[in-house]
């Protein structure tokens, strides 16, 4: 019986987790004002860096690996930086409790 409930809670998520970066990946393309840079004046215009990919999950490689703390901080300033250190922490406390909870709960559900 518990079996059942972790495989239900799992592709529950997974198809929850789909859903919701299909209608990102639809957002983002159509409201491109909103995802695109915003420094539109010309003395920072050449200091901001290039725009993610708007291919289908084109902005994860672009995000993850090349852009640096510095570069965020004059594409969003303050804030937006404020805001990936959180989502940073944030996911690396869910990944620990995740794995964590998997190692215990499974086993013990099974």
């Amino acid at each position: 019986m518990g079996r059942d409930h972790v495989h239900y809670t799992v592709a529950l998520s997974a198809a929850l987790l789909a859903v919701l970066v299909s209608v990102f990946e639809v957002l983002r393309s159509r409201l491109w004002w909103i995802f695109e840079p915003r420094c539109h004046h010309a003395e920072y215009r050449a200091q901001t860096p290039e725009p993610p990919s708007r291919r289908c999950f084109g902005w994860i490689r672009t995000v993850a690996s090349l852009w640096s703390d510095e570069h965020f901080l004059m594409y969003a300033g303050v804030d937006g930086l404020v805001l990936v250190y959180f989502l940073r922490f944030a996911t690396e406390q869910c990944l620990f409790a995740s794995v964590v909870g998997c190692l215990v709960l499974v086993p013990r559900y099974h």
